[in-house]
């Protein structure tokens, strides 16, 4: 008889015939040999099947189930019960993993002796394989159920757990359409699992423009419903933050991948203005890079194109619950796309104009343009390994002297920025 796998991987499979390839190549070519690939094709109507049943006749240990559509929850419970192996990862079937990866991972859990599983930092590439983000590692070996009870830890193929537990817990909630692997996560860390840490980014977690989590509908309900069981569980309560943030982060998905995302609001009707506006307007931001799929320096260039709707959802939100204190939720938006990208002199992103501050405008100060309202003023001149920032109304322009005076009272401490 063969002898079991170390790790069997459970790939989910539906209408992925454009994707497995790459994902089975990500297996195939890992430094440890020792694993099974159970490939759950979910009633895919593409050439799906066809394709890793090819891959599974060159490569016995690439193994093909097939049932009806019944959702990624359901495919992944079923390769779960034919997993052979002591550790069970879960890979989607538009994502990959790092050559070293299973090498690496398994030698964490080794080292560790008593982790029930452990998890690794990950990267999402685009399409044309650039690097959009690098999350590092959750510190799920500090405090796992405070950290899976805020949000989900990460990526579900960075983690690798212990087969006979995931079972115990009765694998994922076929409820839920979305968060399904932050729901089981955070029942793994409520059960008392021991996790170990692995710093490296060794998860490669692909957004294809028909991902699940670009339905921002389901994706804010399924959040929504996983925070209300937190709270249910004595966890943390309900806040209007982290609603908002949901709502922010589901919303710049939908309109970084063509949509408007102006029915999500409607889910929140007690909606009410965070507590945080800067940690809401991040959640927008990173949805906005995940959903168009590219890094956040290139959100500004192409902002013509997401900057309308962006403006009406969040219209449609201060219309519901009020303009917040300060700059409205539009011009926070503008500022964090103008901080985060490259230009040399100045660069627009609707009503906001983004200045590269140079010597000369401290005398001759800024002219007015015209559907201007704010200026995001980077100040590359004063503290050589940072980036100041100064942000005012611009109005009918600035002076050289009013620009001295920003910038003062940022360097004492006082100013926007």
């Amino acid at each position: 008889m063969r002898d079991d796998p170390a790790v069997s991987v459970v790939v989910p499979a539906f209408q992925a015939a454009g994707t497995i390839g790459r994902t089975l190549a990500s297996l195939t070519a890992q430094r440890r040999a020792d694993w099974e690939a159970i490939v759950v094709d979910d009633g895919s109507g593409d050439a799906t099947a066809a394709i890793v049943a090819r891959w599974a006749a060159a490569d016995p240990r690439i193994r093909l189930l097939r049932q009806p559509n019944a959702g990624a929850a359901a495919a992944r419970n079923r390769g779960l019960a034919a997993a052979r192996g002591a550790w069970t990862l879960f890979l989607d079937a538009d994502d990959t993993i790092d050559p070293a990866y299973l090498a690496v991972m398994l030698r964490g859990l080794g080292r560790s002796g008593k982790a029930d599983a452990i998890a690794c930092g990950h990267v999402r590439p685009s399409a044309d394989g650039t690097r959009l983000a690098r999350t590092p590692a959750p510190r799920l070996d500090r405090d796992p159920i405070g950290l899976c009870d805020l949000r989900p830890p990460t990526a579900i193929h960075a983690i690798v757990c212990r087969t006979t537990l995931l079972r115990d817990l009765g694998g994922f909630d076929t409820r839920l359409a979305t968060n399904e692997d932050w729901d089981l996560w955070r029942r793994l860390a409520r059960a008392g699992a021991r996790f170990a840490i692995e710093h490296r980014a060794l998860a490669h977690y692909r957004s294809a423009p028909a991902s699940l989590t670009r339905d921002g509908a389901a994706m804010l309900r399924d959040t929504l419903a996983m925070l209300g069981r937190i709270a249910d569980d004595g966890g943390v309560p309900v806040s209007a933050q982290a609603a908002f943030d949901a709502l922010m982060w589901n919303a710049g998905m939908a309109i970084g991948g063509g949509g408007s995302g102006l029915a999500l609001p409607a889910l929140l009707p007690g909606l009410r203005h965070p507590s945080d506006p800067a940690r809401a307007i991040a959640a927008l931001a990173e949805g906005l890079m995940l959903g168009a799929g590219r890094p956040y320096r290139d959100l500004l260039p192409a902002w013509e194109r997401f900057g309308p709707r962006v403006e009406a959802l969040l219209a449609e939100v201060e219309g519901r619950c009020g303009p917040p204190p300060g700059p409205s939720l539009a011009r926070r938006i503008e500022r964090e796309v103008i901080r985060m990208a490259r230009f040399a002199t100045a660069a627009r992103a609707g009503r906001s104009l983004g200045v590269m501050l140079a010597p000369h405008h401290l005398v001759r100060g800024i002219a007015p343009v015209a559907g201007v309202e704010r200026l995001v003023a980077k100040v590359p001149f004063v503290r050589p390994r940072s980036l100041l920032m100064v942000e005012a109304d611009l109005g009918d322009g600035l002076s050289g002297g009013a620009i001295r005076r920003l910038l003062g009272d940022r360097l004492a401490g006082r100013g926007e920025g």
